[in-house]
């Protein structure tokens, strides 16, 4: 989940609060966490990192989806789409016949078995954005408030198929699928920043 808008005299807390109700506080605390740690490790020295980017529509008539990608990085033709996540810790989340489970308790979204498909279409539509680059997507969870992960998410899958990764691995896996830094092509580099939210 992505950084709300913040209008004149309102307070982005309870701007997020009013828009996400309180995840939508964790989850900026999280792409925050999440942001600290690209800077730490040198990924923005490295390679073009984009937050907060609006979901593209890449045909006519296409619905505009009201949710946003956290991070895009990119480095020559490869781009990875990073849905950040700051969910309760001390879990086992996994996946039964592609369903999402918290420990033992099925976890739903919209009345439904099941989770969002957000990234999925995100990584649909930018490979149709851009043909030919590299699109890959992935779910990084990082630490809550106290510091504490999840036990596992090591079979945690997002509809698509999409992984997710404990912050280290993720942040492992997003450097494997990125190679060796080189400059992003420009109409990667054009297209993103024109996508970023203001």
């Amino acid at each position: 989940m992505g950084i709300a808008k913040v209008s004149a005299g309102q307070s982005a807390g309870s701007d997020l609060v009013k828009t996400f109700g309180i995840d939508g506080r964790i989850g900026e605390g999280g792409e925050r966490y999440f942001d600290d740690m690209l800077r730490r490790r040198g990924f923005a020295n490295r390679f073009e990192v984009f937050h907060a980017l609006q979901m593209p529509t890449t045909a006519r008539g296409q619905k505009q989806l009201d949710t946003d990608i956290d991070f895009a990085i990119a480095s020559g033709n490869n781009i990875v789409l990073i849905d950040v996540k700051r969910w309760a810790a001390d879990y086992v989340y996994w996946s039964l016949w592609g369903r999402p489970v918290k420990g033992m308790n099925p976890m739903h979204k919209d009345g439904e078995w099941g989770l969002s498909q957000n990234m999925a279409i995100a990584r649909a539509r930018f490979r149709s954005l851009f043909p030919g680059v590299n699109v890959y997507a992935l779910v990084i969870f990082v630490p809550t408030s106290q510091r504490a992960l999840p036990r596992s998410v090591s079979f945690f899958r997002w509809p698509g198929g999409i992984r997710s990764y404990l912050l280290d691995d993720g942040l492992n896996r997003v450097t494997e699928l990125l190679g060796a830094p080189r400059p992003a092509l420009p109409v990667i580099v054009s297209t993103l920043s024109q996508l970023k939210k203001h």
